[in-house]
């Protein structure tokens, strides 16, 4: 359902419903990208990486091999338990294996609002304990690191795939803002988090970290899990401040799911995705035995049966809300109309989520135990994440200066211009040379990222921004052509003065006699009435110059003062 969350005023009183999975995956991967900002220039562990660097090497175009712009490194690889059981069962585990646990811990009721309606979810299973891979993409140029923690689970696991209420959850921890679900934030000491806030669903899911060393770590949310993480992990000083939780890549395979349920699956949803562009006179490949896509799920969509739910639910987890089941026909097709598909792969951008359907992914297969997502969905959604953060960076860069050109007073304004200057420059470069271009060189990764700046709506905010920027760089300028009139129109104002002072002096000199001539500044009381007309075209010319000093400093400040009232009118 197309879901539109009013503000919570006018959210009507809760009802309930209880969660009632149908979705039966082969293997599902929920991997959350965060960002964290490093030293520019800084190359640390850009030495080859054994997991990444034949598949990130093939991704790149020629030039871009040469000096890669991105390095991707594999960092932790956390392995399930072959059986559910309790601290003591996990941390036996962890020190049988080597490796630490995570268990994912939902609340048991959560609440999510659907067109004026708050609702209350009865949650039908709470705990569910995951392999989990920690993987990181680093921009030396720009100093940016993109973490991906990926949650991995498949059919022969023993609680089973991740169904779609659960993948819906975990969505929420990034999004969930058209449910008012989410995204997490974190509770920062000193920060005021209202109890609206603190009680959304991103906000009471919690993790426990069972390490290698069989220490237990309860009640993490996703960003304290993710700093447990990355401590164990790598060696470096931590000088991160926060992880910003920014979008997430979900992949599911349906391959591996039992051969009728695999079947009717993939061919409702291969239906659903050609219901658009099969219906249209001339587009039609029907034939034979063939039955037309789009009647073929409209007629699913009037039965009310497991084909009509497995539909809803995929849509739910396409566009990440959980008021999938009030979904229409017309919804459904709009729902599965892909951002890019090849005929064996769905793919598709919803705000800040990739997600991949396939029947098979032999990289994923390939990758399962390390990455546990498939690098050529990981990378290109990387970069894109990179530019979007370069483009919130020059933002908050274009933000800064903003308010220092309003809050400067005029004088002050005139001095500080090459620290104006300092922060246009910061902003232009994030815009430009450190935005990265197309990089790639397979088609299916270069139509990705470039259907991914449309859909997410880099594009735009990156033209708004850069147009934002072009304002400014306009306003500076023009600031400082005031400054250069000023110090220009004082200089022409000195040297008139001094010209017009030897002129004279040279004129009453004329005719004195070299004993008497006076000195060329002289301020002691002198009879000769020649040394008094000099000393008072001295003072009178000193008097004029800083008179007009004064004129020309107003004057400019004026212009200053006009050009902020210009700036604010047009603003």
């Amino acid at each position: 359902m197309k879901n539109s969350s009013p503000s919570e005023g006018l959210v009507t009183a809760s009802s309930g419903k209880e969660e009632n999975p149908v979705l039966s995956l082969g293997t599902a991967s929920v991997c959350l990208h965060f960002v964290e900002m490093k030293e520019k220039g800084n190359k640390s562990g850009q030495e080859a990486d054994p997991v990444f660097r034949s598949m990130e090497h093939d991704l790149l175009s020629y030039q871009f091999q040469i000096e890669p712009p991105v390095v991707s490194r594999h960092r932790l690889a956390i392995s399930r338990p072959a059986a559910s059981g309790g601290a003591e069962n996990n941390a036996s585990d962890a020190r049988r294996d080597g490796s630490p646990k995570v268990k994912i811990i939902f609340p048991p009721s959560y609440e999510y609002s659907s067109e004026g309606r708050s609702i209350t979810m009865t949650c039908k299973k709470e705990r569910r304990t995951v392999a989990c891979m920690l993987n990181s993409t680093e921009f030396p140029s720009s100093g940016i690191r993109i973490w991906h923690l990926t949650f991995f689970t498949s059919s022969d696991d023993p609680d089973g795939s991740f169904n779609e209420y659960e993948i819906i959850k975990l969505i929420s921890l990034y999004d969930g803002r058209a449910e008012n679900t989410g995204p997490y934030r974190e509770m920062k000491k000193g920060t005021h988090i209202p109890d609206s806030e603190k009680k959304k669903l991103a906000q009471n899911i919690t993790f426990e970290y069972h390490s290698t060393d069989g220490e237990q770590h309860k009640d993490l949310h996703i960003i304290d899990l993710m700093k447990r993480l990355v401590d164990s992990c790598t060696e470096e000083k931590n000088s991160c401040l926060a992880y910003e939780l920014r979008s997430g890549t979900i992949q599911l395979l349906l391959g591996n799911t039992s051969d009728s349920e695999s079947f009717d699956t993939k061919k409702l949803l291969w239906d659903a995705i050609r219901a658009r562009t099969e219906q249209i006179p001339g587009n039609r490949q029907t034939g034979g035995d063939r039955a037309d896509p789009h009647e073929a799920t409209r007629e699913v969509m009037t039965r009310n049966d497991r084909s009509t739910r497995t539909l809803q639910a995929l849509s739910g987890i396409a566009i990440g809300i959980f008021d999938f089941d009030e979904t229409d026909f017309e919804e459904i097709v709009d729902t599965f109309e892909p951002s890019f598909e090849d005929g064996s792969v769905f793919l598709k951008f919803n705000r800040c989520t990739l997600l991949s359907i396939a029947e098979g992914d032999r990289a994923l297969e390939t990758c399962r135990q390390t990455l546990g997502v498939s690098p050529y969905l990981v990378i290109p959604h990387a970069v894109l994440i990179h530019n979007e953060e370069l483009v919130q960076m020059a933002e908050a860069q274009i933000e800064a200066l903003r308010e220092k050109l309003d809050k400067y007073w005029q004088l002050r304004l005139l001095l500080k211009m090459r620290d104006l200057e300092a922060r246009h420059d910061t902003a232009y470069e994030y815009l430009h040379s450190l935005h990265l271009p197309m990089i790639f060189n397979y088609p299916t990764e270069t139509t990705l990222f470039e259907v991914g700046r449309k859909k997410r709506g880099s594009i735009e905010k990156y033209r708004l921004v850069q147009s934002r920027l072009l304002e400014l760089h306009e306003e500076i300028k023009e600031i400082w052509q005031l400054r250069r009139g000023t110090a220009e129109a004082l200089v022409v104002a000195l040297l008139a003065f001094i010209s017009a002072t030897q002129a004279a002096r040279a004129i009453l000199e004329k005719d004195i006699p070299p004993a008497q001539a006076a000195p060329m500044v002289s301020w002691k009381p002198i009879d000769d009435p020649a040394a008094h007309v000099t000393q008072s075209i001295d003072a009178i010319g000193w008097s004029a110059i800083g008179f007009v000093s004064i004129v020309i400093l107003s004057v400019s400040l004026w212009g200053l003062n006009l050009f902020r009232r210009r700036r604010k009118s047009s603003g």
